[in-house]
């Protein structure tokens, strides 16, 4: 008697209550999760298994619809025609929607004003004494990023440099070049003795 009241005692203690109803699914679509559980009467120690289990829920894809297009970026170029950009975002972003998620305008398309860069700086004289010459450049741009144009003005300017006087060499004899033949001539002085007779 006392054998058959144990076992039927012990039977009743591993029973579980019944699973309960689902719950809500954690997503609408693209796949969720979802959760039941149960109860052990005397305690979870007495039950053999598990309390709760999980599923997956909704797993149909999407619906995708786009988002709002953003503001225009500001434009590539502020004349010469430039290019600005919008975007867009589908929605969930798990989705797959039809078509472009970036589009593109041209902007500023009037023609640019031509202006000149900075003077370059001073080339090396071309003498180093006696007066020589020095250069110095620019180049005409147009500002904006746009195509090339006209400036007003001169793209190269001179100047003189150097203009010291060159240090004359200390010759016991007069040198100089005659221009007809190309050829040097030295000439010597003589000069007489205040003693000699």
């Amino acid at each position: 008697m006392n054998e058959i009241f144990y076992v039927k005692l012990s039977h009743l203690f591993l029973e579980w209550v019944q699973w309960s109803a689902w719950t809500i699914c954690s997503t609408t679509c693209g796949g969720g999760t979802r959760k039941s559980s149960r109860k052990c009467p005397q305690g979870a120690g007495f039950c053999s298994g598990t309390f709760t289990k999980t599923e997956s829920c909704n797993t149909q894809r999407c619906a995708s619809d786009w988002g709002e297009w953003s503001e225009w970026s500001r434009c590539s170029a502020t004349c010469g025609g430039g290019e600005m950009t919008s975007f867009r975002r589908c929605r969930p972003a798990t989705g797959l929607c039809n078509g472009n998620s970036r589009k593109t305008e041209i902007c500023n398309v009037q023609n640019c004003s031509p202006e000149w860069d900075q003077w370059s700086t001073w080339s090396s004289c071309s003498a180093t004494c006696g007066g020589g010459k020095r250069t110095s450049s620019r180049r005409c741009r147009t500002t904006g990023g746009g195509g090339g144009g006209l400036c007003s003005g001169n793209a190269k300017k001179t100047e003189t440099c150097n203009l010291q006087l060159c240090p004359s060499g200390n010759y016991p004899h007069n040198v100089f070049t005659s221009a007809a033949s190309n050829s040097l001539t030295v000439s010597r002085r003589s000069h007489k003795h205040p003693m000699a007779g």
